[in-house]
């Protein structure tokens, strides 16, 4: 169990690296915890540094999750660290060491750590996010895909470890969207729409999304859209 136990160690110190805020410190000179929402995904990059610099924060984080459960699988080891692994790589992604466990939302490490369970599902996951972009719906389109994903394993017979791993992916997305969520509930009176848009459109009313943040209020946000959900950029959520 030596090596398994240092795969998943790894697979965490690695989710941890703060890709996104590296790029941008890099690429564009700022500190990405300073503008937009504040997150270090890929989405906050593509509005603050650019198209080129988010993809590569795309592609990266992808890996984190994926690196893992692919070697995992190559050594044929059991299906438990598999799940292990990937879910490891998501927690250190959401909760990053390096930056006192302050993270994105996780999507990317997610896909990562998913897509190589099973090939019926990473197509479905595909046509989801292509049909998502081009009606700028990506976030509902994600979440209800990871939310059958442990379905899919239950039908083609996978091992209980996997569907555990599916229904943990999701619980973790769903955990991530709520961040901050009493501070919202406490500012806002409708606070079903509130729950609604954070779990479904992961948006949060008023959020600025591009910019420095230091002229904004202690919340991070402005009240231009105080109450409607703010607009969305294509690709992967941060």
């Amino acid at each position: 169990m030596l090596y398994e136990t240092l795969l998943i160690i790894s697979a965490y110190l690695v989710g941890s690296i703060p890709l996104g805020y590296t790029v941008a410190r890099l690429v564009g000179g700022i500190n990405l915890r300073e503008y937009g929402t504040g997150n270090v995904g890929a989405s906050n990059v593509y509005r603050n540094v650019g198209k080129g610099p988010a993809v590569l924060v795309a592609v990266g984080d992808i890996v984190k999750g994926l690196w893992p459960v692919v070697l995992a699988r190559y050594l044929n080891w059991s299906d438990t660290v598999v799940a292990l692994a990937g879910l490891a790589a998501i927690v250190g992604y959401d909760w990053p060491i390096f930056t006192r466990f302050k993270g994105g939302r996780g999507l990317a490490a997610s896909i990562g750590a998913c897509a190589p369970l099973l090939l019926s599902w990473f197509v479905l996951l595909a046509v989801a996010f292509v049909v998502g972009s081009a009606i700028k719906r990506v976030a509902v389109f994600m979440i209800v895909t990871f939310a059958v994903l442990p379905v899919f394993l239950w039908w083609e017979g996978q091992s209980p470890a996997l569907i555990a791993m599916g229904v943990a992916v999701w619980l973790l997305l769903l955990v991530r969207r709520l961040d901050g969520i009493g501070e919202d509930l406490l500012l806002h009176q409708n606070k079903t729409r509130i729950i609604a848009d954070r779990l479904l459109f992961d948006h949060r009313p008023g959020q600025r999304l591009t910019g420095h943040i230091a002229s904004q209020s202690k919340s991070g946000r402005t009240d231009v859209a105080k109450n409607s959900p703010g607009p969305t950029a294509p690709g992967i959520s941060s």
